[in-house]
């Protein structure tokens, strides 16, 4: 019984943060479009070097983002030159966060050459699943 209460504290707690990230902070309409305060990352929506992209969107604390945070420096290397591969910490990174509309984390959302979202997924992402989908949507 204890456990199940500890469970459904911690989704609420992570629906709250994924909340709080989407609409805390400053507002979209007061920031300029396709600007990126870091100068040498690109907006999360916009792959550098016309390349394919996976942007995985995750937090340091949460669990399942640490599970992932190894699949995606493996996906990184593996594929670094034909798909880029970005981890955004949604609250270390919140202006880069915000470029992504999320609802949960970890999520990981695909785009083509041209910045076009393909598909996303909430969750942890094995990364088996992760290259099938790579396959399937053309982008190795």
């Amino acid at each position: 019984m204890v456990k199940n209460i500890v469970i459904v504290g911690l989704v609420v707690l992570l629906v709250v943060v994924a909340a709080c990230v989407k609409h805390c902070g400053t507002d979209r309409a007061g920031s300029t479009a396709g600007s990126n305060s870091e100068g040498d990352k690109p907006p999360a929506t916009r792959p550098s070097g016309g390349l394919p992209r996976l942007v995985e969107l995750g937090a340091g604390k949460c669990q399942a983002c640490k599970a992932m945070a190894p699949i995606i420096e493996q996906l990184r290397k593996e594929y670094a030159g034909r798909i880029e591969v970005e981890s955004v910490d949604v609250m270390e990174d919140r202006e880069r966060a915000r470029e992504i509309d999320f609802n949960l984390i970890p999520s990981q959302v695909f785009f083509d050459a041209a910045g076009k979202e393909l598909w996303r997924h909430e969750g942890f992402m094995p990364k088996d699943q992760i290259e099938a989908k790579f396959a399937e949507l053309k982008m190795k």
